[in-house]
């Protein structure tokens, strides 16, 4: 088994912006989700997050959880 490091994990953020996925039946989590979804991520050791323009507002909302969470200027 490969020991992965946390530094290598990055969290995708597409479902954080458009209801995204073959699977997914309950569409984008709310606003308050989001940033909990980051905070878990975080504290997880994961500092890189994928995002583009694509995908729908979640430039957005990974910004304001930044914000929130004080982890970003």
């Amino acid at each position: 088994m490969t020991n992965i490091a946390m530094s290598s994990l990055v969290l995708g953020t597409v479902q954080l912006g458009i209801p995204y996925g073959v699977a997914n039946t309950i569409g984008k989590p709310d606003e308050r989700a989001a940033i909990e979804i980051v905070r878990a991520a975080w504290e997880g050791g994961i500092s890189e997050f994928d995002t583009a323009q694509d995908y729908g507002d979640s430039e957005r909302v990974l910004g304001a959880a930044f914000r929130e969470l004080e982890i970003a200027d």
